[in-house]
């Protein structure tokens, strides 16, 4: 597996999984078995007795009525898959979590470049240990899309303090054009300079995004305002904002839109979460109040292969994780 992409290979959009799910299918309350990405159940289950996490040396109880969805953007510009290292990065990682007590939907985007534990597979697919590396190399590993994103989800619940998550929405690279043009385009005023690709993207211009233009909006990087990558994410959040209030006009107007974005999408992601019961939940959580989306502190740093890591901040980790998933 190479183990890093060269410069121009950077983090894809927030795609249109982020959107759909967001807003009005998200998550079941119960799976199937048969569902679960990990075999713990969903926090709302159990024979009476409240799932607990330790947290800094403390125990904490999980909250009941809620449930956790991790979406996933991979870098990947094709969907041949040989070796069990080949399943690509997964360069957006957005941690959703409904609750319905509350009746509020949570969000918790990770830098791509954050150092996490990663289950790395040798390569005849034997178990080889965890390693600490960037997390998006997790989905690398396994000889499936479902494996790639499988180890990804556990990566994720790793660094978060361990928490279950219940289930996975991934897309690829290669259909951020598709994602655009199932949105109808979205409009966004720019402040960084893409002109050097296209001479209409200038800063302060507001355009709506052609499907090109938007993979140069949400991909691009080096050359590109400062040319990190938190830069990038602040890009991804400007086009999911407007995103969001542009699916919810629709709906207003169109009832049948979602069901129609539902069935483009189901060609170009998998998900362990079956269509038919996300479309159960539609009326449950469509006028949830949706927070800011959060990320955590820490620093960045130069690894000793060149590579630039991210390094979350554990009081950081503990207070979201206290925030939104503790009681």
């Amino acid at each position: 597996m190479e183990r890093r992409r060269k410069a121009a290979v950077g983090v894809i959009c927030i795609l249109v999984g982020v959107l759909l799910f967001l807003l009005f299918y998200v998550i079941v309350r119960k799976y199937d078995a048969s569902q679960q990405v990990q075999d713990r159940g969903s926090m709302s289950e159990g024979f009476g007795q409240q799932r607990e996490n330790v947290i800094g040396g403390k125990s904490y109880k999980l909250k009941w009525d809620l449930e956790t969805f991790l979406l996933i953007g991979t870098d990947r510009m094709t969907r041949e898959q040989t070796g069990y290292r080949s399943g690509g990065q997964a360069d957006t990682l957005i941690l959703l979590v409904a609750d319905h007590q509350e009746k509020v939907i949570r969000m918790l985007q990770l830098d791509r470049d954050t150092i996490a534990p990663v289950t790395v597979l040798g390569v005849l697919g034997n178990y080889a240990g965890l390693r600490e590396m960037q997390i998006c190399l997790a989905h690398a590993y396994g000889a499936t899309p479902e494996e790639n994103n499988q180890h990804t989800v556990e990566a994720v619940s790793r660094l978060l303090d361990n928490i279950p998550i219940d289930g996975y929405l991934s897309i690829d690279l290669v259909d951020i054009p598709a994602v655009n043009r199932m949105l109808g385009g979205v409009t966004v005023t720019l402040e960084d300079d893409f002109s050097q690709f296209d001479p209409q993207m200038v800063p302060g211009a507001t355009l709506k995004l052609t499907d090109q233009q938007a993979e140069l909006f949400l991909h691009s990087r080096i050359m590109i305002g400062d040319g990190t990558n938190s830069s990038r994410m602040r890009r991804h959040r400007m086009y999911l904002d407007e995103a969001i209030r542009m699916i919810r006009e629709q709906l207003a107007e169109n009832a049948s839109y979602g069901n129609k974005l539902l069935s483009q999408l189901e060609e170009i992601s998998v998900s362990s979460v079956k269509t038919g019961k996300l479309i159960n939940v539609l009326n449950r959580i469509y006028n949830y109040t949706i927070s800011p989306m959060d990320t955590l502190e820490g620093e960045y740093r130069v690894g000793q292969d060149g590579f630039k890591e991210f390094h979350a901040d554990q009081a950081s980790i503990d207070n979201w994780v206290i925030k939104s998933i503790c009681e």
